[in-house]
């Protein structure tokens, strides 16, 4: 990484990388969010690189008489592309005429143009006495470096300062077993070599490293993660966060990026399981492991340890009063049971935004589970939730069904009966566009000679839609008017039967007068009074009888008011149809002006549901 910038989505990246990925697909390589290409220089990284590559550079410039002249020469180049782009900067060319001095001591077949470009630096400035002082000495380096050549190789590791600069002939050994690290005993051979310099007392750079190979290498051989340092186990975690960061790093150190950038699924897999060892390592802080091992979940579903570890931790967060992360729980019981377990429903809050994490076919599940329970108002917001799911991925036959669903739980959800309308609307004008391909098909056909039995087919195929439409044509219709009905229904609470005009002075005892039927729309019943005027016969003396009667069979309360008289009235759900329910001795015998009903709530036989008023 060259030019490191921040890009919208807070992630680092190499300026000339983002900028191309921004111009194919305007989301973040990270998240896959939408994103503007503006950037921001990240100097921190930057700073980091230039120390980096200076550190890089000294290193290579103190080792490089000390390694073979192949070795040497390869070390000698990667010196020089980080050194050349800083010209003509002093430091820069200083630094440059050292790694040149140390190229032209190498063997004749291996110096390149070292010799003839240092000449070059002499005629453009022949008054640079470091220049002249190089060029004087050259033969006597070519001594020195044949004499170093033959004396037995030095340590791989030095030091430069206060800091241990690992050696170059571990990266060496490094780069040539990460070379075969896709097949198993590559893969091994790397592990065990990286493990011991990650573990060491002082692992310096090869604790990144240690952890790089982690990353690459676990599922392809046994790792005993429970023995692994803190941090190199923390280390690890970090890279595969970031596998494109990784991958850059692992290009630098070991020559190979391992797959990193491209192997997301085995990156999320290897990151699953490493946070489950982290959050393993404080089982006695559950506010430390729960998001450990949330996020593990979050990059590995799949992982039964982390499932079981997190569905034991929220279930006692739920029995203690205090879960926060509702929506994961819920997903958790449906990846363990494919349902919510009853005992768990009514202590769950099922809010919109907690149900909405889960597949649409899991939210219908939930739903009727909901219904089975006596909370049908509660299953149709959980069925719209699911149909919307499915309108938005596509699904309209599974969208349809679910909004038919939660209109049948609650016929006054809003949503639920928008969304009828809307299916039937939506099936109607997709059984005109078909009918209308079908005409032009029959069109085109027509002008075939020798296609009439085609052609017959096809109209009998029209012929079929004609009927389908015109069947939805008649459900829609019938929706529409049981969905106005049930608007009308939440406004008919009573009716008033008005006695003012009546003359029940020939009325024998026992003889009845009905009040006009009342229609409840919406629910297909009738309700009527039964009044006699005179008393029914097993009504005291002087005092006048009133029922309540409906049309079949159901349980109704309603208040009867007569003058000042108020009276509750249920009448029992397994009552005979068309027989009456009420008080013999309601009012005393007279003259009366009205008598008022108010329907307070209606059962009907067979159903869980009771309709309130």
């Amino acid at each position: 990484m060259e030019h490191p910038v921040v890009a919208e989505d807070g992630f680092t990246y190499e300026r000339e990388a983002i900028a191309e990925a921004l111009q194919r697909r305007p989301r973040s390589p990270k998240t896959n969010a939408e994103m503007g290409s503006r950037v921001v220089p990240n100097q921190d990284k930057k700073a980091t690189i230039i120390n980096y590559k200076e550190k890089t550079v000294q290193e290579i410039m103190s080792v490089a008489a000390s390694v073979p002249s192949g070795h040497a020469l390869k070390l000698l180049h990667r010196a020089e592309s980080f050194i050349r782009p800083l010209l003509p900067d002093r430091s820069a060319q200083a630094k440059l005429v050292k790694l040149l001095q140390l190229k032209a001591s190498l063997p004749a077949m291996s110096r390149g143009t070292a010799v003839k470009e240092l000449l070059d630096m002499l005629s453009n400035q022949p008054g640079d006495s470091t220049v002249r002082d190089l060029l004087s000495n050259f033969e006597a380096w070519d001594v020195g470096f044949q004499a170093t050549a033959r004396r037995p190789p030095l340590l791989p590791c030095h030091e430069v300062g206060d800091v241990k600069i690992t050696g170059v002939l571990d990266k060496e050994c490094a780069t040539r077993l990460a070379a075969r690290w896709q097949t198993t005993d590559g893969a091994e051979a790397l592990w065990k070599f990286a493990l011991e310099l990650g573990s060491s007392a002082d692992p310096g750079v090869w604790l990144g490293g240690a952890a790089l190979v982690l990353a690459a290498v676990h599922g392809k051989v046994v790792v005993d993660l429970p023995a692994l340092p803190d941090s190199l186990l923390a280390s690890a975690v970090s890279l595969l966060k970031t596998p494109l960061d990784a991958a850059a790093l692992a290009l630098e150190v070991f020559k190979c990026d391992f797959g990193l950038a491209f192997d997301t699924q085995t990156c999320s897999c290897s990151l699953a399981s490493l946070l489950w060892e982290q959050a393993r390592r404080c089982e006695s802080d559950p506010s430390a492991q729960e998001p450990l091992l949330i996020e593990a979940f979050m990059a590995d579903e799949e992982n039964s340890d982390v499932r079981g570890a997190l569905l034991k931790l929220l279930l006692q967060h739920l029995e203690g009063g205090t879960l926060d992360k509702e929506d994961v729980l819920l997903k958790l019981l449906f990846f363990e049971h494919n349902q919510v377990p009853k005992k768990l429903l009514s202590k769950l809050s099922l809010a919109a935004e907690h149900v909405r994490v889960l597949e649409p076919a899991s939210c219908v599940t939930l739903a009727n589970q909901l219904q089975e329970e006596g909370r049908p108002e509660d299953g149709a917001k959980v069925a719209v939730i699911a149909a919307e799911a499915f309108d938005a991925c596509g699904s309209k036959e599974e969208a349809q069904s679910s909004y038919i669903l939660a209109y049948n739980m609650d016929r006054r959800n809003p949503d639920a009966a928008h969304g009828v309308v809307e299916s039937c609307a939506y099936a109607s004008r997709t059984c005109e566009e078909l009918r209308e391909q079908l005409a032009g098909q029959q069109e085109m056909m027509e002008q075939l000679e020798g296609q009439q039995e085609t052609i017959e087919e096809q109209n009998e195929r029209i012929n079929s839609l004609d009927k389908e439409i015109s069947d939805l044509k008649i459900e829609a219709a019938s929706m529409k008017k049981e969905l106005e009905n049930s608007k009308v229904l939440t406004a008919v609470r009573g009716f008033t039967w008005d006695l003012s005009s009546e003359d029940f002075s020939a009325f024998q005892r026992g003889q009845v007068k009905n009040s006009p039927k009342v229609y409840l729309p919406g629910l297909g019943i009738k309700i009527w009074l039964q009044y006699y005027p005179q008393g029914a016969s097993d009504s005291p003396v002087g005092r006048a009888a009133l029922y309540l009667a409906r049309s079949a069979k159901a349980r109704v309360c309603a208040t009867i008011s007569v003058d000042s008289v108020d009276r509750d009235i249920t009448i029992p759900i397994d009552l005979y149809q068309h027989q009456g329910f009420g008080n013999p001795s309601f009012i005393r015998v007279g003259q009366h002006e009205k008598i008022s009903v108010i329907i307070k709530s209606v059962q009907l036989e067979g159903s869980k549901i009771e309709y309130l008023f």
